[in-house]
């Protein structure tokens, strides 16, 4: 049994002190209450901004992995064409040496035509400067030989016009005889 002070002792304090009691438990009850509601209420809002907040994480989670995933591929495919690209410089750089090459091969039997054209060139000089000596000798000797020959034709033609003369002379002294 519980003690309590005397003046507690008779029926209708110690009902009003329980009342009281009660009344003041059920007040402290009621805040109690209210105050857990309100922190219930206050939870359930926070959990459901927590669970929005987490459901827009799983949403860029998975853009991200979608980036990723794309980016993944370009990178394979970027791996790749440097890969191809690689390839095709080695291939160019093939190409430019064999060209290098051949233009050396083509330079030197430039180098060569050339200069066997001006070994020809100067042995045409050569031959045509030889050419022109000869022409100039030959025309001299014809012109010698035409002055000659214009000589020889009008010394025949004195001695023929001579001779005719002779001839017409003995003819005329014969006709003149006879």
């Amino acid at each position: 049994m519980l003690l309590l002070p005397s003046w507690t002792r008779s029926r209708g304090t110690l009902t009003r002190y329980f009342l009281s009691g009660s009344r003041n438990m059920r007040r402290v009850r009621q805040a109690e209450m209210e105050s857990a509601i309100k922190e219930v209420h206050s939870l359930g809002t926070e959990n459901f901004k927590i669970k929005n907040a987490f459901e827009e994480c799983l949403e860029q989670l998975e853009t991200l992995k979608r980036e990723n995933k794309n980016l993944q591929h370009e990178i394979m495919d970027l791996t790749e064409q440097l890969g191809e690209t690689g390839k095709a410089i080695h291939e160019l750089e093939k190409s430019k040496k064999q060209a290098e090459q051949e233009k050396l091969e083509a330079q030197t039997v430039l180098e060569e035509a050339e200069a066997s054209l001006e070994h020809n060139e100067s042995q045409i000089l050569r031959v045509q400067l030889e050419l022109n000596q000869v022409k100039g000798e030959v025309d001299k000797k014809i012109s010698e030989k035409d002055e000659e020959m214009e000589q020889l034709k009008r010394n025949s033609q004195r001695e023929v016009q001579i001779h005719l003369d002779d001839v017409l002379r003995v003819n005329d002294d014969m006709k003149e005889h006879v």
